[in-house]
């Protein structure tokens, strides 16, 4: 009778067997399967078995092939075709086989492999264009230019008269800038068997070389023919690019009556649109503008050439607010490039945010490395604006050092200290340009500076002697204000001979209307002190013929009747000048006028009253406290 133990060991046993027939039962199941898969791949995957089996005949490889590439089947077909190549085919049918290889190549984006077959094809072939078309198209295409010019060169003789040929030799010229070159090549096409890319590439040359009487003859010439396309795109590109040649040649309204937004479909619309808005920005078409941008907000919002065309728009019409939404969207969008910060930054000047512009020119330089002399006058423009002198000297001193023959730097921070009435600062540099000017003798002198010289010593108090007068008028002998100064100087000193010399230089100039005004209302003055009744009348007949209503005109007329003593006509004429909207220099002056006036006409309070408004625009105005002083005196 078996133990205990046998029995245990004798129920282990029976289990252990059952798993070993399970799993022998389960590697023959997977066998079976693999076998069976495997089977599957043999008969299912063409490629890799039976078309290369060795019983496989050329025919039936060669018939496998065209079904997969008629099928899309383009890598089975590949294969197939490689196979079949290795059967030795017939030279037709190896042509026919490598043009195949060279087209699935070309679609699945292998150039490398298309140029290979290129190269077999030429080899049985050589004589066939079509080699060598396709190969330079592939050049062009990866703009291998060096390769594409040696494979023009190389083929010009034998393919000169083929029009796709001539064409791409045209493209080739396109994309090296030889507009010219590309221009005599598309001529050569025989008209009539032009097809439209032919045609649109020669409005594109004619557009490039700016020959735009030559593109609206060829447009009449083939306007009947685009109008039998069949393509509906082609007419519409025809019209795109008949638009932009009326555009360039600025004739706006032919070009806004050829866009019908409605014509176009969206894969045009987007450019159509573009040219539709700017002849209407040009016509200035305000309304027309204004429906554009909320009809097609959609298109404007996510291309930002819109906000551009807009944003210069809106520039143009002063709407500065309006144009920094577009610039700003722009940023939002994109980096700003070099020529839109600058923009931007102006403004940001213009609607007064100087801080901001000031930041936008700083990117000029730290984004563009710009660093022109407008950078640094640009900056010290913003910061005078914000009332900051030391940075605003700071920019022109930097910007002077840079461009150390720029004299405009010195009229800036010359007229700076004037503003600020440091004159003794401002004759330092005036005196340091003599010495610019002694070292260089090919910069052109600015006159501006002797204008400003004149008013830093007459602000100093410093008496400007005839000689120094002198010495102004030898720098600029045809600049009538010189002659004015040198004329006011001897009158006031009753140096008349020598008044009468100047005036009768100036006489001989050539004089605008207001420098004509000018020399009259001195011949005025000096003809008054001197009794020439004849110069007198003949001043004041030249003055009352002016036409002009301009301020310094009328301030002219009013000196006639104040020499004359008709002080309410003089007044008159004062009164038609509204001072609320004028400069403050032309306001002081009529505003010291009229006090003149009424301190004549003995009416104290209001003379006081107009000279202590003098005043304020000038606190440094030595005439204005003068007069002051004579109806304090008066008034007492």
């Amino acid at each position: 009778m078996p133990s205990e133990k046998q029995k245990i060991q004798k129920k282990v046993k029976k289990p252990k067997k059952f798993l070993f027939f399970f799993l022998l039962s389960f590697i023959l199941v997977v066998i079976f399967t693999i076998s069976f898969f495997l089977l599957y791949i043999a008969l299912i995957d063409v490629p890799f078995q039976f078309k290369i089996s060795k019983k496989t005949n050329n025919e039936t490889l060669l018939k496998l092939a065209e079904e997969a590439y008629n099928n899309g089947f383009l890598e089975n077909s590949s294969v197939y075709y490689k196979n079949y190549l290795n059967t030795n085919p017939d030279k037709l049918s190896k042509i026919k086989t490598y043009e195949r290889l060279f087209e699935i190549s070309i679609n699945n984006k292998k150039q490398n492999d298309g140029l290979y077959y290129l190269k077999q094809w030429q080899q049985i072939e050589a004589n066939n264009p079509i080699i060598y078309i396709n190969r330079l198209k592939l050049y062009l295409k990866d703009n291998d230019l060096g390769l594409a010019k040696k494979e023009i060169d190389s083929n010009y003789a034998k393919l000169k008269k083929s029009v796709e040929f001539k064409e791409l030799v045209s493209v080739y010229f396109f994309k090296t800038s030889q507009f010219e070159n590309a221009l005599k090549e598309l001529e050569k096409i025989q008209f009539n068997k032009r097809e439209f890319s032919v045609h649109k590439k020669l409005l594109y040359c004619y557009i490039y070389l700016d020959k735009l009487d030559e593109a609206i003859k060829y447009i009449k010439k083939i306007e009947s023919k685009i109008k039998l396309l069949e393509l509906k795109e082609h007419k519409l590109e025809f019209v795109i690019l008949k638009s932009i040649v009326f555009i360039l040649r600025g004739e706006i309204i032919n070009a806004y009556e050829e866009l019908n937004l409605g014509n176009f479909p969206d894969s045009y619309n987007n450019l159509s649109l573009k040219l539709f808005l700017y002849c209407n920005i040009i016509l200035d078409k305000e309304d027309d503008v204004k429906e554009i941008i909320e009809k097609y907000q959609e298109e404007i919002n996510i291309d930002s050439n819109f906000s551009i065309l807009l944003g210069d728009y809106f520039i143009f019409k002063g709407d500065y607010q309006k144009a920094l939404l577009y610039y700003e969207k722009i940023k939002e969008e994109r980096a700003l490039i070099q020529n839109e910060v600058a923009t931007l930054a102006d403004i940001y000047y213009k609607l007064g945010e100087y801080q901001k512009s000031i930041e936008e020119i700083q990117t000029l330089n730290k984004d563009f490395d710009y660093k022109g002399a407008d950078l640094y006058k640009n900056i010290s423009v913003n910061f005078k604006k914000l009332s900051d002198f030391n940075n605003e000297f700071f920019y022109l001193k930097e910007g002077l050092k840079e461009y150390p023959e720029d004299m405009d730097f010195y009229v800036r921070i010359i007229k700076s200290f004037i503003d600020r009435q440091e004159y003794n600062s401002s004759l330092k540099y005036i005196n340091e340009t003599d010495t610019v000017y002694k070292n260089n003798k090919n910069i052109p002198y600015d006159k501006r500076l002797d204008v400003l010289k004149v008013i830093a010593i007459q602000q100093k108090k410093d008496r400007l002697g005839e000689k120094e007068l002198l010495d102004l008028r030898e720098k600029g002998q045809t600049t009538p204000e010189y002659y004015f100064k040198l004329i006011e100087f001897y009158i006031k000193n009753k140096k008349f001979v020598d008044a009468k010399r100047e005036i009768d230089t100036v006489l001989q100039l050539p004089l605008n209307e207001s420098q004509y005004e000018a020399i009259n209302v001195y011949i005025l003055i000096y003809a008054s002190y001197t009794d020439s009744q004849k110069e007198y009348d003949l001043a004041k007949k030249n003055i009352m013929e002016s036409q002009s209503q301009s301020i310094p005109s009328k301030i002219n007329l009013s000196i006639i009747y104040i020499l004359e003593e008709d002080y309410n006509k003089a007044l008159d004429i004062l009164n038609t000048v509204k001072t609320n909207s004028i400069s403050s220099d032309f306001k002081k002056r009529i505003l010291y006028l009229k006090a003149i006036l009424y301190y004549y006409k003995e009416d104290f309070p209001a003379a006081y009253k107009l000279v202590q408004n003098v005043l304020e625009i000038d606190s440094n105005f030595n005439k204005a406290a003068y007069l002051k002083s004579l109806i304090y005196n008066s008034g007492e």
